[in-house]
C-alpha cells in the first residue's frame, strides 16, 4: 500500500508538469491563432479593397465603351455631313447627278435659277461640320481620359491583387511556420497529460481497490469472528434445545405411560420415541401394533392426552379447548377386560375435560361412539343419536360431552 501510495505521488507531479507544459502550448497556440485571426481579417480587407478596384475597373471599361461608341458616330456623322458638302447636288426624282456646267454656285441645280439663300445654307453647313468636329474632338478627349482612368484603375487592381496574395503569402508562411508546429506541440502535450492522466486515474483505482479489500478483509474477519460466535451460540442453543427436548419428551413419556396405565394396568413400559415422536408400548412401535382397532387407537389417545398433561406444564403454551374423537372404543368390546377398558378410556377423557384452561375456560371433548355406555360417568354428558335425530345439538352445556 505504501508502495502504491508513493507511486502515486510520483504521478502526481509527472501529470502536474505535463498539464503545465500543455496549458502553457495552448496559450502560446491561442496567442499564434490571434496573430492568424489579424492576418485574415487584413487579407479580408484586401481582397475587399480588390474587389472594389475590379468593380471601379469595370464601370471605367463600361464608360469607355460607350465613349468609344459615341466617338464612331460622331465620326460617321461628321464623315456624312463631309460627303454632303463635296458630293454634287443629285435629282430628286432619278437621284442622278444633276449638271451643273456653267452654272454659278449660287444657282440652283434644277430650276436653274438663283439661290437667294445659297450664302446662308453654306453658312448653316460650315456651321454643321464645325460643331460636329467640335464634338468628335470632345469626345475624343473624354476618350483618351477615360483610357488613362482605366490603366490607372488596371493598376489600382493589380496592386490590390498583389496585396491580397501577399496577404495569404504571409498567411500560409506563418501557418506552415508557426502555427502548425505550435498546434502539434500543444495536443501533444495534452495527449501526454491526458495519457498521465488516464494512468494515474487507473493507479487511484487500484488503490482504492487496495483499500476496499483491506476493508473487506477486516470486516471479513469481523464477520468470521462474529460467525463463529453465532455458530456457538447456535450449538449452545442446540445442545439446550436437545436437552429441552430429552427432558420434554421424557416428561411426555411419563405422562403417557401414566395415562396409559390408567386404561390398561397390564402395561409394563411406554414411552415416545424423541426421534420420530411415535408411541412404544411394551417394546412394539406404533407402526409395530395392530393395523387398527383399539392397541393403536388406545396408543394414539393416551400420548394425545398426555401431549396435552405436558403443554398444561407449559406456561406459555396455549391448550386447545375442543377436542372430537370419532370412535376412541374401535376395536373395544363392552364385556369383561375390553368393557372395562372402553369405561377407564372414558374416563381419561372425562378427567381431561374436567381440567379448565389457565383462565379458567373448560374444555369441551366430544367423543362419538356407537354403543351406550355401560354406567354413567361424572361430568360426562351422553347425547343419542338415531336416524331421527342425527345432530349434535348446537347448544351445549359448559360440561363436557
Amino acid at each position: 500500500m505504501m508502495d502504491l501510495e508513493a507511486t502515486e505521488q510520483l504521478w502526481k507531479q509527472e501529470h502536474a508538469a505535463a498539464a503545465e507544459r500543455a496549458k502553457q502550448a495552448q496559450a502560446e497556440l491561442s496567442r499564434h491563432q490571434w496573430h492568424v485571426a489579424e492576418l485574415d481579417k487584413q487579407r479580408d480587407q484586401a481582397r475587399s479593397a480588390h474587389q472594389s478596384a475590379r468593380r471601379h475597373t469595370g464601370a471605367v471599361e463600361e464608360r469607355l465603351r460607350q465613349a468609344l461608341r459615341h466617338e464612331g458616330l460622331l465620326e460617321g456623322r461628321l464623315e456624312g455631313l463631309r460627303q454632303r458638302a463635296s458630293v454634287p447636288q443629285h435629282c430628286p426624282q432619278c437621284l442622278q447627278v444633276l449638271q451643273a456646267d456653267g452654272l454659278p454656285d449660287d444657282h440652283c441645280r434644277v430650276c436653274k435659277q438663283k439661290d437667294a439663300l445659297h450664302a446662308q445654307r453654306l453658312a448653316d453647313q460650315a456651321a454643321l461640320l464645325a460643331a460636329a468636329e467640335e464634338s468628335l474632338a470632345s469626345a475624343r478627349q473624354a476618350c483618351g481620359r477615360l483610357e488613362t482612368e482605366l490603366a490607372r484603375a488596371k493598376e489600382t487592381e493589380d496592386t490590390a491583387r498583389e496585396t491580397v496574395r501577399a496577404a495569404e503569402q504571409v498567411i500560409g508562411d506563418f501557418t506552415r511556420s508557426t502555427l502548425d508546429p505550435c498546434r502539434a506541440a500543444a495536443l501533444t502535450h495534452e495527449k501526454e497529460a491526458a495519457h498521465l492522466a488516464g494512468r494515474l486515474e487507473q493507479l487511484q483505482e487500484r488503490i482504492k481497490e487496495v483499500g476496499v479489500l483491506a476493508a473487506l478483509e477486516a470486516e471479513r474477519d469481523r464477520l468470521q469472528e462474529a460467525k463463529d460466535q453465532a455458530h456457538q451460540m447456535w450449538k449452545e442453543a442446540e445442545k439446550k434445545l436437545a436437552t429441552e427436548l430429552k427432558q420434554l419428551v421424557e416428561q411426555w413419556s411419563h405422562h403417557f405411560l401414566a395415562r396409559l396405565k390408567a386404561v390398561n394396568p397390564d402395561v409394563r413400559h411406554a414411552h415416545i420415541d424423541p426421534e420420530m415422536f411415535l408411541p412404544h408400548v411394551d417394546g412394539l412401535a406404533f407402526d409395530d401394533q395392530a393395523v387398527a382397532g383399539g392397541p393403536q387407537t388406545l396408543a394414539n389417545l393416551c400420548a394425545m392426552l398426555a401431549l396435552r398433561d405436558l403443554a398444561r406444564s407449559v406456561p406459555t403454551v396455549l391448550l386447545p379447548l375442543f377436542f372430537m374423537v370419532d370412535s376412541p372404543l374401535s376395536g373395544l368390546g363392552g364385556q369383561g377386560l375390553d368393557g372395562q377398558m372402553a369405561e377407564r378410556l372414558m374416563q381419561q377423557l372425562a378427567d381431561a375435560a374436567a381440567v379448565a384452561d389457565a383462565d379458567g375456560t373448560p374444555m369441551q371433548i366430544i367423543a362419538a361412539v356407537n354403543d351406550p355406555l355401560a354406567h354413567p360417568l361424572t361430568g360426562v354428558r351422553e347425547i343419542r343419536l338415531d336416524r331421527s335425530n342425527r345432530y349434535i345439538p348446537a347448544q351445549l352445556d359448559a360440561e363436557t360431552a
